[in-house]
């Protein structure tokens, strides 16, 4: 199946940040926790457990990453460039499924694959602000994993669109009702397009100035309207 992304996210690759890996709860599977617990993999100096074991309400078995005394992941090394103890001793494919793919956000649909960035993790944030103007092109690895990839599933499905006027799609088209994946692909460029106003404008949301975020045109350009959807405090939310 094809993979699609946006032309600064195809340079991705993890630059340790460990903002992953300080404070949040991560599932693991159970041939994930048989893996490492086989092998013996641990941080230097960890006595504690490596995963924690609960049980749902119908009583199965679910396994979490423990945390150490800071709150952080109990296989992340800060000491030692900050890298995961599974990804360094054992590779990618002993990883639980939520660390694989993080920050990629994935759908697919009946255009392919399509991968996106969760800009929680400051490498994918900074790419964000890269100059240029946005395209979509062809995912490769390490963007693409080697695996197959977790991802909302909408193969199935049809996209609708909304009807606050805010999309390139004509009156007729908007209102709830069903596009046609060409006319959704075309929805996409345009977004792209706005993107490309946002960063051209970023300078001026430290001023508070919104006048200089405006909506567009189906063709791309600034139609003079100013868009609420686009003042400062819901970009720097992002």
């Amino acid at each position: 199946m094809a993979a699609f992304c946006l032309d600064f996210h195809a340079r991705y690759q993890c630059r340790h940040s460990g903002a992953c890996c300080e404070s949040w709860t991560v599932p693991a599977e159970p041939a994930i926790v048989e893996i490492v617990s086989s092998r013996s993999i641990g941080r230097q100096g960890e006595a504690g457990p490596l995963f924690m074991k609960s049980a749902d309400s119908r009583g199965e078995e679910l396994w979490t990453v423990a945390r150490d005394t800071r709150g952080e992941c109990v296989f992340f090394d800060r000491s030692g460039g900050q890298l995961c103890v599974i990804h360094r001793d054992v590779g990618e494919e002993a990883l639980p499924s939520a660390c694989r793919h993080f920050p990629r956000r994935v759908l697919h649909d009946a255009r392919g694959t399509l991968i996106s960035l969760s800009h929680f993790c400051p490498t994918a944030a900074a790419m964000l602000l890269a100059d240029g103007t946005p395209a979509i092109v062809d995912a490769h690895p390490p963007l693409r994993l080697e695996c197959e990839m977790e991802g909302l599933d909408a193969r199935d499905a049809c996209p609708r669109c909304c009807d606050r006027g805010c999309c390139a799609m004509s009156p007729a088209t908007r209102n709830g009702r069903r596009l046609a994946w060409r006319a959704w692909r075309g929805h996409s460029t345009h977004m792209a397009a706005v993107l490309t106003i946002l960063r051209r404008s970023r300078r001026s949301f430290g001023n508070g100035d919104p006048g200089t975020i405006h909506c567009l045109t189906p063709s791309g350009r600034p139609s003079g309207r100013r868009s609420e959807m686009c003042r400062p405090r819901a970009v720097t939310a992002v």
